[in-house]
């Protein structure tokens, strides 16, 4: 038996030969590995009582491996004179800190760093109207799963208000109606 080395006698000259390419390709670049998240330092104060100046602020959150790639100006809320404005971090959040994709997340690492406590927002209870239906959940559903939500009925789709349109501008989400920019708010906030 022995090793033939030359092209096959009855090969149709079309079919491409295997093996590697004769040209070596170029590599494609990684997917992006940091996520942009824009905070507006007085929505941070909120959750945070710091009174570092913004500049400081941002040297710190350097420090500590949120990579701080500008400080912009807010835009000023539409119809409030005196309200908004004030800075917009630019942060650079690498893929090994989920966490520290929302507001929530800077307001925890600001926290550490200046050992600050958090505020967090009070929620309150909505009392069910007279057509609520009756939902009981069991203990052990509590253990499997922490939390529940509902549907609510017969929204008025409207404009948000002024401050909430504000802040989504300032992390550059645009405002579409009082739905929409409330789970965007929400998302930005919490995460």
């Amino acid at each position: 038996m022995g090793v033939r080395r030359r092209d096959r006698p009855h090969r149709d000259p079309e079919v491409p030969r295997g093996g590697h390419p004769r040209v070596l390709r170029q590599r494609p670049a990684p997917p992006g590995a940091v996520s942009l998240l824009r905070v507006l330092v007085s929505w941070l104060r909120e959750l945070v009582p710091v009174t570092v100046s913004v500049d400081e602020l941002a040297e710190a959150l350097t420090a500590y491996g949120f990579e701080g790639s500008a400080v912009d100006p807010a835009p000023p809320i539409p119809g409030r004179p005196g309200r908004g404005g004030g800075a917009v971090l630019d942060l650079e959040i690498t893929t090994n800190r989920p966490d520290c994709l929302s507001v929530a997340g800077i307001a925890r690492e600001v926290s550490t760093i200046y050992g600050d406590t958090i505020t967090w927002p009070a929620l309150a209870d909505t009392p069910a109207g007279d057509d609520a239906l009756p939902v009981t959940i069991e203990e052990d559903a509590l253990a499997l799963c922490p939390r529940y939500a509902a549907s609510v009925a017969e929204v008025r789709v409207g404009p948000s208000p002024a401050w909430m349109a504000a802040r989504l501008e300032a992390a550059e989400v645009r405002p579409i109606n009082n739905v929409v920019d409330v789970t965007n708010y929400v998302m930005l906030e919490t995460g």
